[in-house]
């Protein structure tokens, strides 16, 4: 049966906080799953849909395959974090890997450790959530599809990867609020180490990120961040269409539920659906517009990244 990553992340999210009857209900999925002692890192296989380009690439979506089309095996990793805030991704399983069952392997402290893949022949591959991440991060199995001997490569590499030390954690005394302008106050958060604030998008207002722990990196960015708030609505717009040239093949070719009613959008009708949310801004002006999807993609965030140069560079589905 398939698993909702929405509601199990929610589930995850409620044992972490000390649920009992949702710990239970996890324990309880007949798929190989695995949790770390203390409930902050959860792991999932089940099947996803997937599908092959005419080169033989795999592409693998988010979501449960309908009867008769194609499936991949792979594992939802959802983590939870002692400072507040959570993640969660997907990797691709090899075929060739034949899943028994997963185990957690905490290491000499028991505070963190890695998850432990067993096949059915008896190989063991094992990597922490971290690992896991940069292995697969480079492989865009959404859009462009990735080999399977892609997948394999990355899986096997794992458990070699050297994960960076974490960096330095600064705190809200070290990053005092920031005064903009017209009474606009950007804000430290320490549990993701970024300032936050809003802008004007019309009659309503949308978060916009800076993802620095330091807070002169921030002041440096004010002018770009000001002429960020003068143009958003064209930037929004520009965004949109882009998402929309993106996207809309697969929204039509694999989202549409014709049993629903659904029809083939345009690009136009696209871009009226989804409605931004937030902005991070990067250095040198480097820019990712966060939007709604309106249900075109079940509720999927959709990423637009525009370069240092102005120019759009990917629009893609998200969690």
């Amino acid at each position: 049966m398939y698993q909702d990553p929405h509601t199990i992340g929610e589930q995850v999210k409620r044992a972490y906080g000390g649920d009992l009857q949702a710990a239970e209900q996890l324990d309880r999925i007949e798929a190989p799953h695995a949790s770390s002692p203390d409930r902050s890192q959860f792991i999932l296989f089940q099947p996803k849909y997937a599908t092959r380009l005419p080169d033989g690439r795999i592409c693998i979506l988010n979501r449960q395959a309908q009867e008769g089309e194609e499936t991949w095996p792979c594992a939802d990793i959802y983590r939870h974090f002692a400072e507040g805030g959570s993640s969660w991704m997907h990797i691709p399983i090899p075929c060739s890997f034949r899943l028994a069952k997963v185990e957690y392997e905490a290491d000499g402290e028991g505070e963190t450790g890695r998850f432990v893949f067993v096949s059915v022949e008896g190989r063991r591959v094992k990597a922490s959530a971290i690992q896991m991440g940069i292995a697969f991060r480079e492989l865009d199995l959404v859009m462009g599809g990735a080999e399977e001997a892609a997948v394999e490569e990355a899986f096997g590499r794992m458990e070699q990867i050297v994960a960076p030390p974490p960096p330095v954690k600064r705190t809200a005394a070290e990053n005092p609020p920031i005064e903009w302008k017209e009474g606009s106050v950007l804000v430290f958060e320490p549990e993701l180490q970024r300032f936050t604030g809003l802008l004007k998008l019309g009659e309503r207002k949308v978060g916009v990120s800076l993802y620095f722990s330091e807070r002169q990196e921030v002041l440096k960015l004010l002018p770009a961040l000001d002429e960020l708030a003068r143009n958003l609505p064209a930037l929004d717009e520009a965004a949109r269409l882009y998402a929309a040239e993106e996207l809309l093949d697969t929204r039509n070719d694999f989202w549409m539920d014709e049993e629903e009613g659904e029809v083939l959008l345009t690009a136009e009708e696209f871009a009226s659906q989804v409605s931004l949310e937030s902005v991070e801004l990067g250095e040198k002006g480097w820019l990712t517009f966060w939007y709604d999807d309106g249900e075109l993609f079940a509720g999927h965030t959709i990423s637009v990244e525009r370069g240092a140069d102005g120019a759009f560079v990917s629009a893609d589905m998200m969690g």
